[in-house]
Order: structure tokens, then C-alpha cells, then sequence
């Protein structure tokens, strides 16, 4: 069987200490994509569960976009 699976991960909410939990979402992922499903990760981050660097405030600098960013292409979900 195989087929396109939408999940819907938490990766990103909290991007200093999320690596236990990221790796929880990704071994579901990689193993419908290894099964032959086409996988695409989603996450709803609010504007309120942001985190920047010291200094920055602008969305696309946010620590939550670049780490989804940086695990989604080292895991080849990048879309």
C-alpha cells in the first residue's frame, strides 16, 4: 500500500529542547517513507509560540523557522 500521508508533527514549537521529540515524529515519517509513502510534515506554529535570537523579532528569523528548516532538508521533507 502507499499513497500521500499528510502528518502533522511537533517539531518546531520548541526549538532549544525539541530533539527527543522531533525524532519521535521523524521515525513515523521516515518509516511510511520507507514503506513507499509520499510523507509531507505540517506544523501550526501561533505567532505567540515564537522564539528569536537576542535582538531579532521578525517571523522569518524565528529559532522555530530555522530549525524546521534545517530538519526538514536533513531529512529530505523539504518541500
Amino acid at each position: 500500500m502507499s499513497g500521500k500521508l499528510v502528518c502533522a508533527v511537533v517539531i518546531a514549537h520548541v526549538p532549544q529542547s525539541s530533539a527527543g521529540n522531533a525524532w519521535a515524529f521523524l521515525n513515523w515519517a521516515l518509516g511510511f517513507r520507507q514503506a513507499g509513502w509520499d510523507v509531507w510534515l505540517v506544523e501550526q506554529l501561533n505567532s505567540d509560540d515564537l522564539s528569536w535570537p537576542e535582538g531579532e523579532r521578525v517571523p522569518a528569523g524565528s529559532l522555530n523557522e530555522r530549525l524546521w528548516h534545517t530538519v526538514t532538508a536533513e531529512f529530505g521533507f523539504e518541500q
